[in-house]
């Protein structure tokens, strides 16, 4: 389904590092504003992250805070509530799209879609950063 196989964390964060900074140093991004809503997120009218596996195969609102992000590939990953490989998170998934600015950890991060279930995992797949936002 990914069309690679996923990293061990460190080395994940490292090249999220990378992405991130390349991505806002130079590229098709660089002269653009930030492609992510960045603004104050009400996200007490969303699915919380540790209930998203509740409401697979439905369309839902999810929001978390950032534990961690990664990349494979062309596929970027936001892991909310608990970094990669925990079980329990909820993952974001951006096909052939990377945010073009670092996300701290931490901060409350939403994302509108079809939730479904990888490996036991609950996931959102966007081929759009327009879904997903982060606080300010």
């Amino acid at each position: 389904m990914f069309g690679g196989t996923r990293i061990a964390s460190a080395t994940v964060a490292a090249l999220a590092m990378l992405t991130l900074t390349a991505c806002s140093s130079f590229g098709p991004l660089a002269d653009q504003p930030h492609p992510l809503a960045s603004h104050e997120v009400d996200a007490t009218s969303a699915v919380a992250w540790d209930d998203a596996a509740n409401h697979a195969g439905t369309t839902q609102r999810v929001c978390g805070p950032l534990a961690g992000t990664g990349n494979s590939d062309n596929v970027f990953f936001l892991n909310l509530g608990a970094p990669y490989p925990d079980p329990a998170r909820f993952q974001i998934v951006l096909w052939d799209v990377a945010p073009s600015d670092p996300i701290d950890v931490g901060k409350t991060v939403c994302a509108t879609g079809p939730i479904k279930l990888y490996n036991g995992v609950p996931e959102i797949g966007l081929h759009s950063l327009e879904l997903v936002e982060i606080e300010q």
